[in-house]
């Protein structure tokens, strides 16, 4: 019910799923109405130690180079996957290896049977530090407080589409009143903001950027724009 008692912890995947379904469930935007945005998850484009690559333009420069595909795994259906698909579509010389297990790409990149992947910071700094991964940039729009020296996508790329997250927020049943929208919305902002709810997110290499309501729903429409659009041209199916 539209009471303001159940609040959906939404991820960005939300505004990836639907495009991928025959017959959704759900539209985001018919549906849900946002609240907040609390914290998201800088996703990091790594490569293995054994390629030859210290950023993007080596990096594509290399891929290109070489008669077989470069192997890109990952979590398929999230964000790390259609923006892989993104990347491969602005000229990347990469296959899609898909992956059940969240966590099989990032042991495989470090055992050197993927080439690259598109993962969460937290998972990646110590490999990083050891030397076993090799950070090419961020997939956002700012560089990130654990990897500060690691350009972004879009400064790599010069290219602003590529400037997305992975967010975490709250979303709350179309319909609901604006009043009960608006208290829901404080309550989530100050909560989000306190030293603790930073404290916590910076420790675990995630990204404390707060956004109110409109700024949640501007983020959602544009990932809506661009996801729409990759799955549609890469015409990516996740059995």
């Amino acid at each position: 019910p539209a009471d303001g008692y159940t609040v959906l912890g939404a991820v960005a995947q939300l505004t990836i799923t639907q495009f991928l379904m025959k017959d959704p469930p759900y539209e985001v935007r018919r549906d849900l109405v946002p609240v907040a945005q609390i914290h998201y998850t800088p996703l990091v484009l790594s490569a293995q130690a054994g390629v030859p690559a210290n950023n993007w333009a080596e990096l594509f420069a290399y891929a290109k180079a070489q008669q077989k595909k470069l192997a890109y795994g990952g979590f398929s259906g999230g964000t790390s996957h259609v923006g892989a698909e993104l990347l491969m579509l602005k000229g990347l010389n990469a296959i899609w290896v898909p992956y059940k297990d969240p966590s099989g790409p990032l042991l495989d990149l470090v055992g050197g049977r993927l080439d690259m992947i598109s993962g969460g910071a937290f998972e990646q700094l110590s490999y990083i530090k050891d030397g076993k991964l090799r950070p090419i940039m961020v997939l956002s729009t700012k560089r990130i407080p654990s990897l500060p020296n690691v350009p972004t996508a879009v400064e790599a790329m010069g290219d602003p589409e590529l400037g997305f997250t992975t967010w975490m927020a709250g979303a709350i049943r179309a319909g609901t009143s604006k009043n009960i929208v608006d208290r829901l919305e404080r309550e989530m902002v100050d909560a989000a903001r306190s030293p603790e709810a930073q404290g916590f997110a910076l420790k675990n290499a995630l990204v404390p950027e707060v956004e109110n309501s409109d700024g949640l729903r501007k983020i959602w429409e544009a990932d809506l724009r661009r996801w729409e659009k990759v799955i549609r041209e890469a015409k990516i199916a996740v059995n």
